[in-house]
């Protein structure tokens, strides 16, 4: 099923937590979901919480080569933060 708007999928918890943050991107991105566990990701909940997913905006959770094949479907990843030890170059 296509969408006028893109599915984000935002982990980082700092961003999650902010009304204002996930105010204004919900304004562009009307169908975002959020990470609710306080916490970062692990490669398994990433993998469930990208499920339908074009996008994702994360933060230290593991973007490994693992996570990648298991959604074709995401055209953008964005990191929030510094850093990027998180994330398998060679898996991009």
């Amino acid at each position: 099923m296509s969408h006028a708007f893109p599915r984000l999928a935002v982990t980082p918890p700092a961003f999650c937590r902010s009304k204002i943050l996930r105010t204004e991107l919900t304004r562009f991105f009307p169908h975002s979901t959020f990470n609710t566990k306080d916490r970062y990701l692990s490669e398994d909940e990433l993998i469930d919480f990208l499920q339908e997913a074009q996008g994702a905006l994360i933060g230290r959770d593991p973007v490994t080569e693992r996570v990648l094949r298991a959604h074709p479907q995401l055209r953008v990843i964005s990191k929030y933060g510094v850093g990027l030890d998180n994330i398998d170059p060679e898996a991009l």
